[in-house]
């Protein structure tokens, strides 16, 4: 745990970034685009009410802060900072534009059902299985 002081930092998130629209909703949290105040920068900032935490939730919570501290990887997500308030956690992540990415996976997951299908009825089926003239099982 001790490369999480890395990322941790006291305070309200929204003296660095400006928190704009929501950009999805959680368990028991809510991700927001924030806009860097100095920079720029966009980022997902992931906002959790410890108030409605509980023990499964906090576990959780703290699996993902795990994962995410030891992540690196440029194509993968990973944490820039992790602000604290008495009231909230406000986990600071990499945004990614195009929310079109999953809706795009998921056409490509309908169209690979639909083809597996297509070559499930032309030569799996049970018909095209036995088709020997020799063989006379009827199904």
């Amino acid at each position: 745990m001790a490369n999480l002081f890395r990322f941790w930092k006291q305070g309200d998130v929204r003296h660095y970034y400006d928190l704009k629209q929501e950009l999805g909703k959680g368990t028991f949290s809510v991700v927001r685009l924030g806009i860097n105040k100095k920079t720029g920068q966009k980022a997902a900032v992931k906002i959790i009410n410890k108030k409605n935490t509980n023990v499964e939730t906090k576990a959780m919570l703290d699996t993902e802060i795990s994962i995410l501290q030891r992540v690196n990887h440029a194509h993968v997500i990973g944490m820039q900072a992790m602000y604290e308030t008495k009231t909230h956690l406000f986990l600071v992540m990499d945004y990614v534009e195009g929310g079109e990415f999953l809706i795009e996976l998921l056409r490509g997951v309908v169209f690979l059902k639909k083809m597996l299908q297509i070559l499930f009825d032309k030569y799996l089926k049970p018909s095209s299985i036995f088709t020997p003239m020799e063989l006379s099982i009827e199904i």
